[in-house]
């Protein structure tokens, strides 16, 4: 069964939570061995470091577990559309289609099935 819009939410506030507190953890230990030069670096640093944090995190977790922290907590996982273990490939389109600057607004006209959804022909399911 696809799981609606709030599960969906609620996996995204809790992802990017942890994708935030991943990024200020980074720039903390970065500030610490001096390896920042100054806050304007830090602001070009920070977008990059998002950008790698964002895919590496969903990437990883997709592909070890199926799932995100957040969908952890939600009970639900990543399948392809026929209701099977996503191939490498298709948890690969997925994790970048996320950095497709309209993917978050896309729920709000598909349904409870977003861009990255589509691109990479998957689907996320409730495991209870």
């Amino acid at each position: 069964m696809e799981i609606n819009k709030k599960k969906r939410l609620l996996n995204f506030i809790i992802d990017s939570i942890l994708i935030g507190f991943l990024i200020n953890l980074i720039l903390y230990f970065s500030y610490y061995l001096n390896s920042i030069d100054s806050i304007e670096n830090t602001k070009q640093e920070r977008k990059y470091l998002f950008l790698l944090c964002l895919t590496v995190y969903y990437l990883l977790s997709e592909l070890v577990f199926g799932r995100t922290i957040g969908k952890f907590f939600t009970n639900t996982k990543v399948v392809d559309i026929n209701g099977n273990k996503p191939t490498t490939i298709q948890i690969f389109i997925r994790s970048l289609s996320r950095l497709i600057p309209f993917d978050i607004i896309s729920y709000l006209g598909w349904g409870s099935r977003g861009l990255h959804d589509y691109l990479s022909k998957t689907k996320l399911i409730s495991i209870k």
